[in-house]
C-alpha cells in the first residue's frame, strides 16, 4: 500500500524520523515503529507512544490480522488489540516481535513459598539502561516477599546491575 518513503507525514516521531515500519489499521489509525518505540497515530496527529520495555508480549493472529499487545504495568487493563487494514504490510509485526524480545535481556521463573509463580526480567529501556521488573501477583505471605527480594538479587547479579541498598 505505502512504501517507507510514502508513509503519511504525521507518522514522523518527535525527532522527525520516519518510522522503520508502519501499517495502516482497520480503524484508520496507523501503527508505527522505530528502534526505540512504538506509536499508534491518528490522522489528526493524536498519538499513543510506548517504549518497547512497556510490553510484556505481542501476539499476532494471522487469520484475523489482529496484533494484541499486553502492557506490563498493572492497571493498564486488557491488551491493546490492533487490527491491520486489508492490504497493510504485516512485516510490521516482525518488527514488533523483535523489539519486544530485544527489550528482554534476561528472565527467570521463580516458585514462591505460597505455591504461586513469579517471573522476573531484566529489561532494556530506549536509552539502553537496564532495569528489573517482577511480574507476579502481589505476595500474600512474608515468605513470598522475602523470596521476591531474592529473585531481584538473582536478576541483578545475572547481568551485573548493582544491588539495591535495602536488598
Amino acid at each position: 500500500m505505502f512504501g517507507r518513503s510514502q508513509y503519511p507525514h504525521y507518522l514522523r516521531n518527535e525527532a522527525g524520523k520516519r518510522p522503520t515500519s508502519a501499517a495502516e489499521l482497520a480503524d484508520g489509525r496507523w501503527l508505527a515503529t522505530w528502534p526505540e518505540s512504538l506509536a499508534i497515530v491518528s490522522a489528526d496527529g493524536a498519538r499513543e507512544e510506548y517504549d518497547w520495555a512497556e510490553f510484556e508480549y505481542g501476539r499476532w493472529d494471522e487469520e484475523t490480522s489482529e496484533l494484541s499487545l499486553a502492557l506490563t504495568r498493572r492497571g493498564r487493563g486488557e491488551p491493546i488489540v490492533l487490527v491491520l487494514a486489508d492490504g497493510s504490510d504485516p512485516s510490521v509485526v516482525t518488527m514488533v516481535h523483535e523489539r519486544i524480545e530485544r527489550s528482554i535481556v534476561h528472565q527467570l521463573v521463580w516458585d514462591l513459598p505460597s505455591g504461586r509463580v513469579a517471573r522476573g526480567q531484566v529489561r532494556r529501556r530506549r536509552n539502553e539502561e537496564l532495569f528489573t521488573e517482577i511480574l507476579s501477583v502481589p505476595a500474600h505471605t512474608e515468605a513470598d516477599r522475602a523470596s521476591l527480594a531474592q529473585l531481584e538479587v538473582e536478576l541483578r547479579e545475572a547481568v551485573g546491575l548493582p544491588l539495591k541498598k535495602n536488598s
